[in-house]
């Protein structure tokens, strides 16, 4: 059975993709294919890995938990041989780390090294593909705390840590590329169409077509006005449920008005600057890049 790997990043329309591959579940079943998104991964045991792999040398419950999900994994996987799938595809951003550790280290996936390790380990079998979407800083930083402000209380915005981050793209491409050696590693560059090229990269033999994404953006920002608003109002009732949490932000998003900006004109110049810079590196790390509207193949 073949492994395919969508590690995101965060930002980049991942939750749209997850949401038409949950949809094509059926029709890609028949061709072979199972797709296991967040609502696999997520689950306790896959999705605390990484932590219980640092903790088992010290930490005997740690190591049992490891263990446990390291041989349910490998049960799973299995059963799907046994029932006929020939490609698993994994998608799942939180591979190489959170939005809210980035923000708060202030440096891109800094323990994406480890994290993609305990992935690996978890999986038990080396992916033939590997696949990751980047975007702009500016745009990335500002979307990531925009979407972290929705889901808990966050810190004031800190542009000027994130202007001079020294951990980049590059730093994480080559995370990726040393966990994962022997994969065909695709990078594309985030904006109209990267979803769907990241598809042609993850489904072959024309299977990407089987899979139709929402016409409208999943988890688009709210307006600077519709964020300040929703931040204003669970300071004022205190954290929401989940229930609460969609309806509220359905609600904001009907507040237009300009879009959430927290760099400065000089900020933004020099972070798009340097992602001019960064795509160039990343083009000279020897894995396959494509730009919006290039096929990934």
């Amino acid at each position: 059975m073949e492994l395919a790997l969508h590690i995101g990043a965060h930002r980049t329309g991942t939750t749209s993709l997850q949401q038409g591959l949950r949809k094509a579940a059926e029709a890609l079943a028949a061709a072979g294919v199972t797709v296991w998104g967040p609502d696999q991964m997520r689950v306790p045991g896959r999705h605390h890995h990484a932590r219980n792999l640092r903790r088992a040398g010290t930490d005997p419950e740690a190591a049992r938990a490891a263990a446990g999900a390291r041989a349910e994994v490998a049960a799973a996987q299995a059963a799907l041989m046994r029932g006929g799938c020939k490609r698993l595809v994994v998608t799942e951003e939180n591979l190489l780390g959170t939005m809210e550790g980035n923000l708060a280290s202030a440096a891109l996936y800094p323990h994406a090294a480890s994290n993609l390790a305990a992935a690996r380990d978890l999986l038990g079998r080396v992916p033939g593909e590997v696949v990751l979407a980047v975007r702009d800083y500016a745009g990335y930083w500002t979307s990531a705390y925009a979407q972290c402000v929705l889901m808990r209380e966050m810190p004031p915005f800190d542009a000027p840590a994130l202007t001079a981050a020294p951990r980049g793209w590059p730093e994480v491409v080559a995370d990726v590329a040393a966990v994962f050696p022997e994969a065909w590693l695709t990078v594309l560059l985030y904006g109209p169409g990267c979803a769907a090229e990241v598809l042609e990269a993850l489904l072959p033999g024309g299977l990407a077509g089987a899979v139709r994404l929402p016409a409208r953006a999943s988890n688009a920002a709210l307006s600077a006005r519709g964020l300040r608003k929703f931040a204003a109002l669970r300071r004022r009732t205190g954290p929401f449920d989940p229930a609460r949490r969609r309806a509220t932000v359905t609600e904001m998003r009907k507040i237009g008005g300009a879009p959430f900006q927290p760099f400065n004109a000089r900020d933004v110049r020099l972070l798009a600057a340097r992602f001019e810079d960064d795509w160039e590196r990343i083009a000279g790390l020897g894995v396959r890049i494509a730009s919006p509207g290039e096929a990934a193949r």
